[in-house]
C-alpha cells in the first residue's frame, strides 16, 4: 500500500513511521521490550512509541495566536441580559435590559483620561442594580489611584443619571496599557 494508510507488514502511518524516525535521530528510547507476561511488544510497538513521544514533544502550530483571537472575539459577543427595574409607578413598571447599564459604563470609563473598560460586573437583587464590579486597564505611567478614582466617580454619575440614584462601585485596575492616551 502506499500513501498514509496503514502498511500490511507492521500496521503503521507514514506519519507515525516518521515521527518515529525523527525521534530515532535524537536519541528516542524504545519501547518496553516486554509486556507484564514476558511476550515481546507487536510488530510495530517500538515505532508507535517512538511516534507517539516526538509528536507530544511539537508544539501546535499557530496554536497561542489562535487562543488570542478565540479569546478576543468570545469578549465581544452579545451576551442575553436580564430586565432590571428601574422604577415602579401606579402607571406600571419601567425595566432596561442589563446589557444597557453595562454600555453606560463602558462609555463613562472610556471617557475618563488614561482609562479603559475591561469588564463589567453588575449585581443584582430584587431585579433592581445594587452594585457594580468595574475592571479596567489604565495607562502605564498614569496615577494608578487617580485612574480608579475618576473611573469610579464616572461610573457612579452615570448611574444617578440613568438609575436616579447611587449605589456601590468598585473600580479593579486588572491591567496596564501603553497605547491609552494620556488624554481622552
Amino acid at each position: 500500500m502506499t500513501g498514509d494508510g496503514p502498511r500490511p507488514d507492521d500496521g503503521t502511518t507514514t506519519a507515525a513511521r516518521d515521527a518515529a524516525a525523527r525521534a530515532d535521530a535524537v536519541g528516542g528510547e524504545p519501547a518496553a521490550r516486554a509486556d507484564a507476561v514476558g511476550r515481546e511488544p507487536a510488530a510495530g510497538a517500538d515505532a508507535l512509541a517512538r511516534a507517539t513521544r516526538a509528536l507530544q514533544g511539537e508544539p501546535e502550530p499557530g496554536w497561542p495566536d489562535l487562543a488570542d483571537r478565540v479569546t478576543r472575539r468570545l469578549r465581544t459577543v452579545s451576551r442575553p441580559g436580564r430586565p432590571l427595574t428601574m422604577a415602579t409607578s401606579d402607571a406600571g413598571t419601567l425595566r432596561v435590559d442589563q446589557r444597557v447599564v453595562v454600555d453606560l459604563v463602558r462609555r463613562a470609563v472610556t471617557a475618563v483620561p488614561a482609562c479603559r473598560p475591561l469588564d463589567v460586573a453588575v449585581a443584582v437583587e430584587d431585579q433592581a442594580v445594587s452594585s457594580l464590579r468595574v475592571q479596567v486597564a489604565a495607562r502605564y505611567g498614569a496615577p494608578v489611584p487617580a485612574v480608579a478614582a475618576a473611573a469610579r466617580e464616572a461610573t457612579a454619575a452615570s448611574l444617578v443619571e440613568l438609575l436616579g440614584r447611587r449605589c456601590p462601585v468598585d473600580v479593579d485596575v486588572v491591567d496596564v496599557d501603553l497605547d491609552l492616551d494620556l488624554e481622552a
